[in-house]
């Protein structure tokens, strides 16, 4: 599935954005590296689309997961790498 996540700054302003990539370790996730300016409080903001796949079933049924869905996480903090 496309799946984008952003972070924005206290004025709601992105700092940055990426598409993530799928990964496998002890379980399926998806996952990237952000660089972001300075320690703060962030909002983070994920889109999820639909999955580009394709169904068997009946034509009058809607496919799973057919419209995506957004969810935000507010006031997490982050800080930079030490070194970046």
């Amino acid at each position: 599935m496309p799946i984008t996540a952003e972070v924005l700054d206290p004025q709601g302003e992105r700092v940055a954005r990426k598409r993530l990539a799928p990964y496998y370790a002890e379980f399926f996730h998806y996952a990237d590296n952000f660089s972001i300016p300075e320690a703060g409080e962030y909002r983070l903001k994920a889109t999820v689309g639909p999955p580009d796949l394709r169904r068997h079933g009946e034509e009058q049924e809607a496919p799973a997961l057919a419209e995506g869905a957004e969810t935000e996480f507010e006031n997490v903090r982050l800080e930079p790498e030490e070194g970046s």
